[in-house]
């Protein structure tokens, strides 16, 4: 996908920043037609032949067990309420919570989870819709338990827990809210566009609020993510685990196949 919008920005066909659809289709025709789809749908199926995973990992559960729960039933009624002030801040996100199913997870809570699917060798994908997710229940992260785990785990995803803007802003997690088949992530500053060290040559812009939509094991809706390739904003709508080595990547250009990587303790790379 990356290498497809690469090569819209060659297209010369451009008038009043509007890109030249019939153009594009004459540029990229013989690789549409290589995979028997119509030109005309602008749709590209990419080959899994991806040098890089870059947005979440793949479960490569070795022993063929059935995967069993990160996220025990009785974990968020052993956790305490958050204290009044989160809960007016989160209460101005506009994140539509019901704030007396928010609770706080302690570092060391958190981190046993993170273990363990290290062990299993899970994905970000598997991590994100465990189906302790998926309940009423929310787990709220402060931002000293998103910074201490982002710092210790290499989840292999695009977000960053801080790191300096393209235009030299600051930005960092300020919290994250994981419950009820939602995933947000929320940012100090808004629309802020940074290069990924692992992947350099694929600059991101992220919304100050990042949502994943829990719509089923392995497959997470996405909103608040374009992948910036100078004229062309790639939105990355969908990502999905087929279970065959790599992901699939849903945008608005189309499909892509990325390969995967477990979960990683960074420490111990």
């Amino acid at each position: 996908m990356i290498n497809l919008i690469l090569m819209l920005l060659s297209v010369p066909a451009m008038a009043q920043n509007v890109v030249n659809s019939q153009a594009i289709l004459e540029k990229i025709a013989p690789l549409v037609l290589e995979s028997g789809v119509s030109p005309s749908r602008l749709e590209i199926s990419a080959p899994l032949s991806v040098p890089h995973s870059v947005w979440v990992s793949q479960n490569t559960n070795s022993a063929g067990e059935e995967d069993q729960p990160l996220i025990s039933p009785k974990l968020w009624s052993s956790l305490k309420p958050v204290p009044s002030v989160i809960a007016e801040w989160l209460s101005s996100q506009s994140l539509n919570l019901d704030i007396s199913q928010v609770r706080m997870i302690p570092l060391s809570t958190i981190e046993k989870i993170a273990q363990t699917a290290v062990k299993a060798k899970d994905n970000s994908l598997t991590f994100m819709t465990d189906p302790g997710f998926t309940t009423p229940h929310i787990f709220y992260l402060s931002r000293g338990v998103c910074a201490a785990l982002f710092s210790k785990y290499d989840f292999g995803e695009i977000t960053l827990d801080s790191g300096v803007s393209k235009n030299g802003q600051k930005f960092q997690i300020q919290a994250m809210v994981v419950g009820n088949n939602k995933i947000y992530v929320i940012y100090n500053i808004d629309h802020f566009e940074f290069t990924q060290p692992q992947y350099p040559q694929y600059p991101f812009i992220l919304s100050r609020i990042v949502t994943y939509t829990i719509n089923g094991p392995g497959d997470l809706g996405v909103s608040g993510i374009l992948a910036d390739a100078g004229i062309v904003h790639a939105t990355i709508q969908d990502i999905e685990d087929p279970h065959n080595g790599y992901l699939q990547i849903d945008t608005d250009f189309g499909q892509q196949f990325i390969k995967a990587t477990p979960i990683s303790v960074i420490s111990l790379r």
